[in-house]
């Protein structure tokens, strides 16, 4: 799609403004975009690590909602704890 020089300056605007950035300095415009690629490719992996301490924290493999893990991680923590000052 091609697009006139006024429009492209408005979606390059709307993008800085999206991504809260100074618009006047391409290096940073281009370094953001770096970024957030950098932060999306990330994201399959995260998933993947969430799901696997969810499953890690199930009694039957099934995965744990996620706003029940931190309870459970926390309770895991009492639990070494108090073995840990009865030793």
């Amino acid at each position: 799609m091609n697009c006139s020089r006024s429009e492209a300056a408005l979606i390059l605007s709307e993008i800085c403004k999206v991504l809260q950035i100074d618009g006047q300095d391409t290096t940073v415009i281009l370094e953001t975009v770096n970024k957030l690629h950098r932060l999306v490719q990330a994201i399959p992996r995260l998933e993947n690590f969430i799901k696997n301490v969810s499953r890690l924290l199930s009694d039957d493999g099934v995965e744990v909602p996620l706003d029940k893990v931190m309870g459970k991680i926390n309770l895991m923590k009492q639990e070494v704890k108090a073995v840990r000052e009865q030793g």
